[in-house]
């Protein structure tokens, strides 16, 4: 029978199409990854599809993270062990969660920075340096924190209503390629193909400073990170590249607004140095294209965007399905000698939202946690300013259709602050700030909604709402804490 030429055009073009998914090294031309695809149209707005529909295929969870970030699956390359679970409402141990009073809707942005002894002073110092144009006079601050600060929200408007006050120095820390579907930085343009990902790092080797590692040995990866015709923020002075030092290690072409690409060994005698290669531009908009030469692997962690004037930076370093536990897994020395590089002046450590649905930790694992990362902020850059960023409330549907708070999470803000007191750092109570108990129920009502139909990611507007919440709570004591009059509660400090 003979075939009619529609039908022979169309198989052909799906046979061609389908080579790359046979071919690993032709990875690059791959259509979409199917994976990514079901993660995006799915995963980020029902229960926890991703599982369900892995385990209907029988692949179950080693295709997927151990740590759901409700239904957002972190694809690991390899996967981690199963993480210990953390449950407040199932442990005795854990601190009562504070009266339901304290937290009235009209106190609803009314709350302040709790500083223990973190040296939120020394903060201000540097922003009140930047705030004077002081040459390199440069502020910088790095957000860690789960599945909202991943999609750079929270994160994003804080950074642009600092660099509003304060003066624009750049837009910080970029992954080369997104770890999750959904990673951005607003600002930037962002596109990778052909690298095999590790995500998020950690029990595997040097991670850098966000956890995701990026390795390619053949020449068809590649990475675009452009703030040509990005909005607003488009500015650039000096791209840092982070990569990794080993024997036999690849080399790097890197090209500069479509420039002849020069190269960049990352060869070394010794294995699992961080290495940073700094590549000055002309202020102003640029595109940055990496890809390996194919003459050996090639390992990057990221590249930081900063420019030479005074200002603000604020690296976005969020992960989908994070806890503080994956953030003390990362490899000690790679994270702490990144973490020295970038010298931050204010860490935020911005966890919670993932413990809430955990069962069977001890509250004294989930504070031996924070102490090993507080231990290592403080051992890399002693300088820091230390932050405990509060989870948001979280709504969950209750048997008569109504939204309400999930019981844990009142708990795990007073177990951190527990811990921010025990610990001698700062503390933002984000769920007070926000208004409390029910407010997803209220967010929920809004129009425009301020979170989305999970009742736990906050929408653009709510993430907004959030920025300006942290904004507000560190610059409200501004005055008092930089005279040291604002040490604990009860002592003058902000309730």
């Amino acid at each position: 029978m003979k075939i009619p030429k529609t039908w022979a055009t169309v198989g052909l073009l799906l046979a061609c199409a389908a080579v790359p998914y046979a071919v690993s090294g032709l990875s690059a031309y791959r259509i979409f990854d199917p994976s990514r695809l079901l993660d995006t149209l799915i995963a980020p707005w029902h229960g926890n599809p991703v599982e369900k529909v892995f385990r209907t295929k029988g692949e179950v969870r080693a295709a997927i993270s151990p740590a759901v970030d409700n239904g957002a699956a972190v694809r690991l390359s390899p996967p981690l062990p199963p993480l210990p679970s953390i449950g407040p409402r199932s442990r005795d141990d854990w601190p009562p969660g504070e009266a339901e009073d304290v937290y009235a809707a009209e106190a609803r942005g009314a709350v302040g920075v709790e500083d223990y002894g973190a040296g939120i002073p020394r903060f201000f110092e540097a922003l009140e340096r930047t705030g004077r144009k002081e040459p390199r006079a440069v502020t910088r601050i790095s957000h860690f924190g789960d599945s909202p600060v991943t999609g750079d929200l929270i994160a994003g408007d804080a950074r642009a209503r600092l660099q509003r006050r304060f003066g624009d120095a750049g837009h910080g820390w970029i992954f080369v390629d997104r770890p999750w579907e959904w990673y951005s930085h607003r600002g930037v343009r962002l596109s990778g193909s052909g690298w095999s990902i590790q995500s998020p790092g950690a029990s595997s080797g040097p991670c850098g400073l966000g956890g995701a590692t990026f390795t390619a040995s053949g020449g068809g990866a590649r990475s675009r990170i452009s703030t040509v015709k990005a909005g607003t923020g488009a500015a650039v002075g000096r791209f840092d590249i982070h990569f990794q030092s080993k024997p036999k290690g690849g080399t790097l072409l890197v090209s500069i607004d479509g420039s002849p690409a020069s190269e960049i060994s990352t060869a070394s005698e010794e294995a699992g140095g961080l290495v940073i290669h700094s590549i000055p531009v002309a202020d102003g908009g640029h595109e940055l294209l990496l890809r390996p030469k194919g003459d050996g692997p090639v390992r990057l962690f990221g590249v930081v965007l900063e420019r030479e004037v005074p200002g603000v930076v604020y690296d976005t370093l969020g992960a989908n399905g994070a806890t503080i536990r994956h953030l003390a897994r990362f490899d000690r020395e790679s994270w702490m000698d990144s973490l020295r590089q970038r010298r931050p002046d204010l860490v935020i450590l911005n966890f919670g939202t993932n413990e809430s649905r955990y069962a069977g930790l001890s509250f004294a694992a989930y504070a031996r946690d924070y102490r090993e990362v507080i231990r290592r902020v403080r051992e890399a850059v002693p300088g820091a300013a230390i932050l405990i960023m509060a989870p948001m409330d979280r709504g969950v549907r209750g048997s008569g259709g109504g939204i309400a708070t999930d019981e844990s999470i009142p708990r795990l803000v007073a177990a951190q602050r527990v811990i921010a007191r025990t610990e001698r750092v700062a503390f933002f109570d984000t769920y007070a700030a926000m208004g409390g108990s029910g407010t997803m129920a209220d967010w929920y009502g809004r129009s425009p909604r301020l979170v989305a139909g999970d009742f736990t990611h906050p929408t653009h507007p709510g993430a907004a709402v959030l920025g300006d919440l942290l904004v507000d709570a560190l610059l409200k004591g501004y005055p008092d804490l930089r005279a040291g009059k604002n040490q604990t509660p009860g002592e003058g400090a902000t309730p």
